[in-house]
């Protein structure tokens, strides 16, 4: 798309990664989550197998950049997973992710934390697919 100033509107690198097994799906998102490719994230997320697997992880390692509706995108995920039951936990988060998420939550969500009790953990059996 070009913009009336002559310059290309480019998506941002975002890369998302999901493994899965029978018990876990895995989430690795890269890059930068900005205007330019919510949706991309949030087409994935919606993506994700329902059947079985009752822990889904966020490896979120090499997100370098997070706008904050990217982070509303993220928080949703994780409220509306929780609630059908399946445990989320979230790896890797640099320190100003974490804090964009203190800032957002009133500190009631904090990220690389460990799922929530209740799912016990379960033999995992991966199997790799990227969009």
């Amino acid at each position: 798309m070009t913009l009336d100033d002559g310059h290309q509107n480019h998506s941002a690198p975002l890369s998302v990664s999901i493994t899965t097994s029978a018990y876990h799906v895995w989430v690795a998102v890269s890059g930068e989550l900005d205007p330019s490719n919510h949706d991309r994230l949030e087409q994935a997320l919606t993506g994700l197998p329902r059947a079985g697997a009752g822990h889904v992880h966020l490896q979120l390692s090499e997100l370098r950049f997070c706008d904050v509706a990217g982070m509303r995108l993220l928080l949703r995920f994780i409220r509306e997973t929780e609630r059908r039951g399946r445990r989320v936990s979230t790896h890797g988060s640099s320190r100003t992710l974490r804090r964009l998420c203190h800032l957002m939550t009133d500190g009631k969500v904090s990220l690389d934390r460990p799922a929530r009790e209740g799912v016990p953990e379960p033999h995992p059996h991966r199997s790799a697919a990227s969009l």
